[in-house]
């Protein structure tokens, strides 16, 4: 119970706001801003320590919603760098983004984690974690050669091979390439690329 009381103190920091010294809000202008803590904000990433070189006294995180927002400052208040598992399926891909965009490893380990898992029981995601990770790639010092990429981009095309061959079964690959053709492309060029026929 000490232990417990002890792991949970700085999250109990974030809930009560004590000498909170920053805000930080979400892109929804609707939504009120997240009282924080400099130094928390700091020691977790390096990108974030760099925004705040300046004393700011507000931060907006463009590409989140009030509640990914919410939920990405609580793994950044945890001691053992976890998050609930409802919450994480939910933001999976924003918490993802966050990860590579703020330069927090273990939020991108946990974050792939998730995402891999739930493109294997849903085929179809592989297309938005394509795009995704091509989007990260085009805006973030992200290259094909980071881990995070591979591991992603090489789940994604291997679930993408699966899901390809679903549609061809049941007579909707045309449509899929009439509307995602660039995608289908990457995948069928991946499949021969790394598959040897047998």
């Amino acid at each position: 119970m000490a232990e417990q009381a002890f792991m949970d103190g700085l999250s109990e920091v974030k809930e009560a706001c004590y000498l909170s010294d920053i805000v930080v809000r979400s892109a929804d202008s609707f939504s009120p801003g997240i009282k924080a803590h400099k130094l928390i904000l700091r020691a977790r990433s390096t990108v974030v320590k760099g925004m705040l070189a300046s004393g700011e006294e507000s931060l907006t995180v463009p590409d989140m919603n009030f509640e990914e927002l919410d939920t990405f400052l609580s793994f950044l208040y945890t001691r053992t760098g976890t998050i609930p598992q409802g919450l994480l399926e939910k933001h999976s891909k924003s918490l993802y983004k966050a990860g590579v965009t703020y330069d927090i490893p273990h939020l991108c380990d946990i974050a792939a984690a998730e995402i891999i898992r739930s493109m294997k029981l849903d085929h179809s995601e592989c297309l938005s974690i394509l795009s995704l990770n091509q989007r990260l790639l085009n805006g973030t010092t992200y290259t094909e050669n980071t881990l995070h990429y591979k591991k992603i981009q090489g789940a994604a095309l291997d679930v993408g091979v699966q899901y390809l061959l679903m549609r061809l079964e049941s007579g909707s690959l045309l449509d899929l390439v009439k509307t995602e053709p660039e995608l289908v492309l990457k995948i069928m060029c991946w499949y021969i690329k790394n598959v040897s026929p047998e």
